[in-house]
């Protein structure tokens, strides 16, 4: 079910949306971009909120978040 949903802002252009998801036992955000959408498990992080699965990463804290995908990571805001 989901918590919230943000737009962000990516540096190199990227725009997408994120929502927070929650279930019994999972976090995960479901992430939009370009059409395509993908979930990721939230993972370890000493500091915000850190996703990620098969070469995607999202790490939010506060009003910024860093998107890695093939290889290349971009900081972005929310809108």
């Amino acid at each position: 079910m989901a918590r919230r949903s943000f737009s962000y802002r990516c540096d190199d252009g990227t725009v997408l949306t994120v929502s927070y998801l929650r279930f019994i036992r999972l976090q995960a955000a479901r992430l939009t971009i370009d059409g395509k959408t993908i979930v990721l498990p939230q993972r370890r992080s000493a500091d915000g909120g850190r996703y990620a699965r098969g070469g995607i990463q999202f790490w939010i804290k506060g009003r910024s978040a860093m998107l890695t995908r093939q290889g290349k990571t971009t900081n972005c805001e929310t809108s």
